[in-house]
């Protein structure tokens, strides 16, 4: 796709001169405005969408030739669940919050007829990350035609670019000095409310402002001076990368559980090397390469490898994927039934009697991480009871307390104590003894 438009320097200019003079038009016509700097609008009837579209045709200069572009939708609304409730269409010089559910109230007959015929308009184009999709939301929606769309996230990766986020092509393309925070709760904001707070207007707009900077850059080649990769922003050593897929790998298989190689290797997925290796290729050669440490350093064994065929290093990619290991040691399910005492061991830790019943009735999926809800869920199905779920998260806090539970660095997940495990299995091997 040729995502240029024509006499980009003049038309830059030409935004920004008419920009002010709109600006200017909306404040007299009491458009009400609900930040300054840089101007929002709130457009939240029909006679003021109306009044806009007045304002905006008769200046010479409009239609503009490209416009940010966003949506968001109240996540809790009671009725009408998922329709949309905020269109924003940004200039650099202004955006305009049209609350179409506000508007509306899911009847699509009274979606403004002025505002339609400006989606409809194939000569602006609309520019945002998955704006397609943004425009999908708003037929389903209201039965609303959108042309003139833009994925910068598209845009990006046609021209090689490996960044498809918004957060990530805003540090890439947006103007120095621009910030873009993406971490606030999206579930405690009413869209369709008569009262915009200024937080929610911020985040709202941001968007579509930051789509027309990733845009006009992107198409020049402009990237912010400040920028850096999000691996330059998140060092890790090669040692510190694997032992961080190690983990992740352990989180998926049990402990004495055989898999082959080339099964590992497809089914696992490090966060990290999604956005630091974006070449499928890449990652798989790197997971073989970190494979092959963990076998040579013993966090792998090998099964049923026929030393006839030569060092493991000297083997082949093809070779080594055909290949099964294990992850030493024994899984924690079968550890229980191989220390006698395993009541006593728990007891000792401080653990009571549900503490205990706990984890020997999940202990067959405690080697993976669990967020709370899922660990609820873990309980009741493993002992199919209708105990509530405020007696299971009280057992979940006494395991935290006692550190039978641990959290997995910041994710909010927990996992089973491996130092725990490692004493059950000197336990278990005495006993053999």
């Amino acid at each position: 796709m040729d995502y240029r438009i024509t006499n980009q320097t003049s038309l830059t200019h030409s935004t920004r001169s008419s920009g002010a003079s709109i600006v200017q038009e909306l404040n007299k016509a009491k458009i009400p405005i609900i930040q300054t700097n840089p101007p929002v609008y709130q457009l939240s009837t029909r006679s003021s969408v109306a009044a806009c579209f007045k304002i905006l045709c008769q200046n010479p200069s409009w239609p503009t030739k490209y416009v940010g572009f966003d949506t968001e939708t109240t996540v809790r609304r009671a009725i009408h669940r998922g329709l949309v409730s905020l269109i924003q269409i940004a200039t650099r010089e202004f955006c305009l919050i049209f609350q179409v559910y506000r508007i509306t109230r899911g009847d699509a007959k009274k979606f403004p007829r002025s505002l339609m015929d400006f989606l409809a308009d194939s000569r602006v184009l609309k520019v945002g990350v998955n704006a397609r999709g943004d425009a999908e939301w708003l037929k389903r929606s209201y039965g609303i035609e959108t042309s003139g769309i833009v994925d910068l996230d598209q845009m990006a990766t046609d021209k090689g670019i490996t960044a498809t986020s918004l957060a990530e092509l805003a540090l890439m393309f947006a103007d120095d000095g621009f910030g873009l925070d993406k971490t606030k709760d999206l579930l405690k904001w009413n869209f369709d409310a008569a009262h915009l707070n200024a937080e929610l207007v911020k985040y709202a707009s941001a968007d579509a402002f930051a789509a027309i900077q990733i845009y006009e850059n992107m198409l020049i080649g402009k990237r912010n001076s400040q920028y850096k990769s999000w691996e330059e922003r998140n060092p890790m050593t090669r040692e510190e990368e694997e032992a961080e897929l190690y983990n992740t790998i352990k989180r998926q298989h049990k402990k004495g559980t055989v898999v082959k190689i080339e099964k590992l290797i497809n089914a696992v997925t490090y966060g990290r090397w999604q956005k630091t290796k974006p070449d499928p290729l890449d990652r798989r050669r790197a997971t073989i390469a970190a494979v092959n440490h963990y076998i040579s350093d013993g966090r792998f064994v090998l099964e049923d490898f026929d030393v006839s065929a030569g060092p493991v290093a000297s083997l082949s990619e093809e070779q080594l994927v055909n290949l099964s290991v294990k992850l030493p040691g024994v899984a924690l399910d079968k550890l229980l039934l191989d220390v006698p005492d395993v009541d006593g061991f728990f007891g000792r830790k401080g653990l009571d009697h549900e503490g205990c019943n706990f984890i020997k009735k999940c202990s067959p999926s405690l080697h993976k991480s669990f967020r709370n809800k899922a660990l609820i869920q873990l309980y009741k199905n493993s002992v199919s009871s209708e105990t509530g779920e405020h007696q299971i998260m009280d057992v979940i806090n006494k395991l935290k307390r006692c550190k039978a539970l641990r959290p997995v660095g910041d994710s909010g997940s927990f996992e089973f104590n491996s130092e725990w495990l490692e004493e059950l299995e000197v336990l278990a091997r005495k006993e053999e003894q």
